[in-house]
């Protein structure tokens, strides 16, 4: 192992840029030390999603329920259902009885108690034949007028500034017969017409995505084992609830019946919305990465050569303000105090985002927000490459006219302000590969993620880090599929390497395994 250089000689070296000296342990190296980062990234477990929820009852009523259901068990089975929410507010019920003819029994989703015990009286009755199409007909309609009166509740939320995110109701219809489709003279209805009427609600609803959470068709068969109906009916019904994203039951009696089987729970699931790495320890230069040991967003050779702030600490006159943010926004002396006020109490970083709340109140960026204007980039790290995070544009533009966008610069570890060479962009640029893993693990989405072109500085040893130590952030920002513009998590797991471990591997890039767990920094939400 080569011998350390004292700190007054590493200061001595970093002011001359000595390619070598005294010490012989400083010299400029042609070849960068890069790494490839391989790792998995697993999203947030899916939770409870407390949206309103409507439940529509589409019943069958026919008159082959005197065999199969003679005791309107039906009716029973949903009473028991309601009375399982009766004390929960956001959960309201929809009535749609087929025979010959779909009729709603009430004409709205619907709470009143005298409302559903009508209802309920109309789900006993037993005439005419089984009209699979008209019930889902009737459904849709009762469906797509609800959501015209929650749009306008909706837009009267939004008007008042507040978030109408938790008024978005989400559908779930029980459809349960005891037969195949069939009309007056024996006709049977065709399966696919009734499957596209199915895919047809489905879609109908999911179009309003900024008013509906979501929609969920359940379905049940009723008949006993013997019917010579069950095979065709269940094969009908089971396809149902497939497209419509639910689950299938079979009862052979109507003592049978329940529908609190079925799974009315709303959940929301994560995903990606970002993905970037960036080394906290190095910035690209105009041909090379040049060292940022204090990791406060100055390279080593101009904190001595031109500011003359310290390399080994990132405040150099402690005044609450990193000497990177001084010079870059507040274009001030970083090593003289008092440029930057803080109060003690701000000297937190409250949304997680590598910004003190001081720096950030200084700047106008919002301390409670971990990416103040929504692009998907944390105000840290735009500061760190030079863009606005006040401006949710730049991040799109080409700043610099070389033919790659900000963001996509941020990304790679480029300079957005700065027209790198293709040359350079291609030898430093950080190259992304990104595969989501088959199925889920448990309710989270999990992708296998590599990183190449990681390069590592030639930083200094300070009394926080051994020499040659490189700090690196690797970070995903995810969201609800069901909001996924409205709620962010920033999740970020933080690896130190240390260049010696690297210096001497020639040739091909050696993957560096990332087993540390992802940690939730911050949460944050849409003001729309």
């Amino acid at each position: 192992m080569k011998a350390r250089c004292s700190s007054a000689q590493r200061l001595t070296l970093l002011a001359a840029l000595a390619v070598t000296s005294s010490c012989n342990n400083f010299q400029v190296e042609p070849i960068p030390v890069q790494v490839t980062l391989s790792g998995e990234f697993c999203t947030e477990n899916s939770t409870s999603f407390g949206v309103p929820i409507r439940i529509l009852l589409v019943i069958d009523t026919s008159k082959s329920m005197e065999i199969n259901d003679p005791a309107d068990n039906r009716a029973s089975a949903a009473a028991e259902l309601i009375s399982n929410f009766s004390g929960d507010e956001k959960v309201s019920f929809g009535f749609v009885g087929f025979d010959t003819e779909a009729t709603r029994s009430a004409e709205a989703f619907t709470r009143d108690p005298e409302v559903i015990a009508t209802a309920l009286s109309d789900l006993r009755k037993k005439e005419g034949f089984t009209n699979y199409i008209g019930a889902l007909e009737e459904a849709k309609s009762l469906i797509l007028s609800d959501i015209e009166q929650t749009r306008d509740e909706f837009e009267a939320t939004q008007r008042t500034g507040a978030s109408a995110r938790l008024k978005r109701p989400w559908y779930f219809v029980v459809f349960l017969s005891d037969g195949v489709p069939r009309m007056p003279g024996g006709t049977l209805q065709e399966a696919n017409d009734i499957l596209w009427r199915v895919e047809d609600l489905v879609k109908q609803a999911k179009a309003y995505t900024t008013i509906v959470s979501g929609i969920t068709l359940h379905t049940a068969f009723l008949g006993a084992s013997d019917d010579a109906q069950r095979p065709d009916a269940v094969a009908l019904l089971s396809r149902m609830a497939q497209i419509g994203g639910g689950s299938f039951s079979d009862f052979e009696s109507g003592d049978q019946i329940d529908f609190t089987l079925f799974n009315f729970e709303v959940t929301r699931q994560f995903d990606i919305k970002q993905f970037v790495v960036y080394n906290t320890s190095a910035v690209l230069g105009s041909s090379t990465v040049d060292a940022d040991t204090d990791h406060d967003g100055l390279i080593d050779e101009l904190e001595i050569s031109q500011y003359h702030s310290d390399p080994f600490s990132a405040d150099t006159d402690q005044d609450g303000c990193r000497d990177g943010f001084e010079v870059s926004i507040l274009a001030s002396d970083p090593t003289a105090a008092g440029d930057c006020a803080c109060l003690a109490a701000e000297n937190v970083d409250t949304d997680g985002d590598g910004l003190s709340d001081c720096e950030e109140r200084s700047v106008g960026y919002d301390p409670a927000k971990f990416d103040t204007d929504g692009d998907l980039f944390p105000d840290g790290l735009e500061l760190r490459a030079g863009t606005n995070a006040a401006d949710v544009a730049d991040v799109v533009e080409d700043l610099d006219f070389d033919g790659v966008e900000s963001g996509e610069e941020i990304r790679r570890g480029t300079r957005p302000n700065t027209d790198d060479t293709p040359l350079l962009q291609e030898k430093y640029g950080y190259r992304y590969a990104l595969r989501r893993t088959a199925g889920r693990n448990g309710s989270r989405y999990c992708y296998q993620y590599q990183v190449a072109n990681v390069s590592l500085a030639p930083t200094e040893a300070m009394p926080s880090q051994a020499g040659g130590t490189n700090v690196l952030n690797i970070e995903f920002i995810e969201s609800p599929e069901d909001a996924p513009d409205e709620v962010f998590y920033l999740r970020r797991v933080v690896v130190p390497l240390s260049r010696e471990d690297f210096r001497n591997v020639d040739g091909t890039q050696p993957v560096v395994a990332v087993e540390d767990e992802f940690v939730k920094v911050s949460t944050q939400e849409s003001s729309n």
